[in-house]
């Protein structure tokens, strides 16, 4: 009997302002708090609230035989605190049914993974912090932002004590037979990883965004179809496509509430959640996949975030940021920038994945993605104008003995740029 492992993602980002450059020392206030929150209450409404009630009568009509598990970022969680706590109560009802189990990620809904391990440990730990202080839980899975995936990333899992990670399966990954097998991580072998089956995943979005396509004994049949051989077949889906209101389907839980009944009529499958399936399973060998090398482009499973010279630029800059934001003590200003992490801000620059409405359920906020990366750069150009003033007008007396460190071995560096650039001068 083949494990079904569906994932539940929610997550939420903070809309910025369209932030001119005239707004540059004029304007402190990057973020549009009003919008955001309308559309947090918009998708309680309309998707939240519904779809999780939902997924509640199932799990306990069926007393654990459906089971499923959920990540949400750090940002969901801020916002849905904020603007429609009672959604927190739902959350927490689904944990305590034993049956959903609650997998960690990177707060900040960050591409930290892949260039920086130390501040994506700091957020998957800030992550597990916030899941067991609303849930009581502690997760014993993690996936990185978009289920991006390399070799340091699953080294970082097993460092954090992770017993399985969730990835966006790779064709440079040579060893990988199929998506639904199990594997483990080359030198951390205790760290098991699951591929997500790409087809059945699209197959399964495509039917709930037009309800034509939306036959749940046609797609419990091509589970079969689908499937790649091996004991479990992992989906991970954007809790947005179960928003009836988007494509105006709006019977569309309906649709998911039958499908999952056909799933267990057939007997031929069964659900559980990843912590407990990678306990049942062998894996069949090695997941290797090398990082990017710096200096180089980044490679083409990036190119939704990182593809494009705009998405580049602005990546670099934001991470140019780092040092400085280590050495002042002014909180709001090292919270801004954690905000500007946010992955989503590079794919609202993407050229070639937010084109096509019916391949995908994001809209992009800015119209344009040169209007995403003016926006975005304008903001960062703010912030970091008020951080160089933060750090000119501190006083050595009140930072602490770690940011005196950190100024230290920040001036240590460029000293050492500027010495390098006056060699080459004297040179010319």
């Amino acid at each position: 009997m083949k494990t079904l492992s569906f994932n539940i993602n929610i997550h939420k980002y903070y809309l910025l302002k369209k932030y001119r450059f005239f707004d540059i020392g004029n304007d402190n206030f990057y973020f549009d708090e009003q919008s955001t929150c309308s559309s947090i209450e918009d998708s309680e409404k309309n998707c939240l609230r519904p779809a999780l009630e939902m997924l509640l009568a199932l799990v306990r009509q069926y007393k654990r035989r459906f089971k499923f598990s959920i990540t949400i970022s750090g940002f969901a969680i801020q916002l849905i605190e904020r603007c429609c706590s009672s959604i927190i109560s739902l959350l927490k009802q689904l944990a305590q049914t034993g049956a959903v189990e609650f997998v960690a990620s990177p707060y900040n809904h960050s591409l930290a993974g892949i260039n920086d391990t130390e501040e994506f440990k700091r957020q998957i730990r800030l992550s597990v912090s916030e899941i067991q202080r609303l849930f009581n839980v502690t997760p014993e899975t993690v996936q990185n932002s978009d289920l991006i995936y390399t070799d340091s990333i699953g080294s970082a899992a097993f460092d954090e004590g992770f017993k399985a990670i969730l990835v966006q399966p790779e064709k440079r990954s040579l060893e990988v037979k199929g998506s639904d097998y199990l594997y483990f991580h080359p030198t951390a072998q205790r760290l098991k990883i699951i591929p997500q089956n790409q087809n059945y995943c699209q197959l399964f979005e495509n039917a709930l965004k037009d309800s034509k396509l939306f036959a749940p004994d046609y797609l419990v049949a091509q589970l079969g179809t689908k499937a790649a051989g091996g004991d479990i077949m992992f989906a991970s889906i954007n809790c947005e496509y179960l928003d009836g209101s988007k494509y105006n389907n709006k019977d569309v839980l309906a649709y998911v509430k039958s499908f999952v009944e056909s799933i267990l009529a057939s007997k031929r499958f069964k659900f559980d959640v990843p912590s407990a399936a990678v306990q049942k399973y062998q894996p069949i060998g090695p997941y290797k996949l090398p990082d990017p090398v710096p200096g180089l482009n980044y490679p083409s499973y990036l190119a939704p975030w990182l593809g494009n010279d705009l998405q580049r630029e602005a990546f670099s800059k934001m991470n140019a940021l780092k040092e400085k934001i280590k050495l002042v003590s002014n909180q709001p200003l090292q919270l801004i920038w954690q905000r500007l992490q946010c992955s989503d801000y590079f794919y609202f620059m993407s050229d070639g994945y937010l084109n096509n409405a019916n391949q995908n359920i994001v809209s992009n906020p800015f119209g344009t993605p040169y209007n995403a990366f003016i926006v975005y750069m304008n903001i960062i150009g703010d912030l970091e104008r008020r951080t160089d003033l933060e750090i000119n007008n501190a006083k050595t007396d009140h930072l602490t003995d770690k940011q005196i460190a950190d100024s230290i071995k920040y001036y240590q560096t460029k000293i050492k740029q500027l010495k390098q650039e006056y060699q080459k001068r004297s040179l010319l």
